[in-house]
């Protein structure tokens, strides 16, 4: 083998190493695109249902509520409900509630939150907790101005995240009944 032929052959050999590994890093940034992607839309879907059981257990849509020592006002971005007071024997308690709030963290616009308000002789606990991040928008929409005549309620749930510089955005609505209607 000559000087020619080995100096060819490694040219050959990089340029099919240089083809594979473009080849590997594409698909690997194709498949970090979809795992987000997917991770997006599970987690988007997940928390949509979640608001929506809430919404559906809900009683009543309030307006105002100090709910754990903070002020909260129900609007387009949160949502104040009152829940039946469940026992621990899961028996809806006459005349007590718990209340819920779903609210954009004031810290961190891309995070949702819950804030829950237990009656004492609830079976729930009283908490503040983390619901979903990479939020780019909520809105609830109410089917009447008058909060004690609201029976339904429009969420729409925007998310979005960048994956290798692409972003993704996930958009989900959900019209929901409260509790008897």
């Amino acid at each position: 083998m000559t000087l020619a032929d080995v100096l060819v052959s490694i040219f050959i050999f990089t340029i099919i190493l240089a083809s594979i590994t473009g080849i590997f890093i594409t698909y690997k940034n194709i498949y970090t695109v979809e795992i987000s992607y997917n991770e997006l839309t599970i987690n988007s879907s997940i928390l949509l249902n979640k608001i929506s059981t809430t919404i559906r257990q809900g009683i009543e849509v309030i307006e105002t509520k100090n709910i754990n020592g903070t002020d909260y006002t129900t609007d387009y971005d949160t949502l104040i409900l009152s829940l039946a007071t469940i026992d621990s024997d899961n028996n809806i308690l006459a005349d007590t509630y718990d209340y819920i709030v779903y609210y954009i963290d004031p810290i961190d616009n891309t995070i949702l939150k819950s804030n829950l308000e237990a009656d004492v002789n609830s079976k729930r606990t009283s908490s503040t907790k983390f619901e979903g991040e990479f939020i780019d928008t909520i809105i609830f929409n109410y089917n009447n101005t008058n909060f004690s005549s609201i029976d339904k309620i429009e969420t729409v749930l925007v998310t979005n995240k960048i994956a290798n510089n692409l972003e993704q955005e996930i958009i989900m609505q959900s019209t929901t009944n409260l509790r008897n209607n």
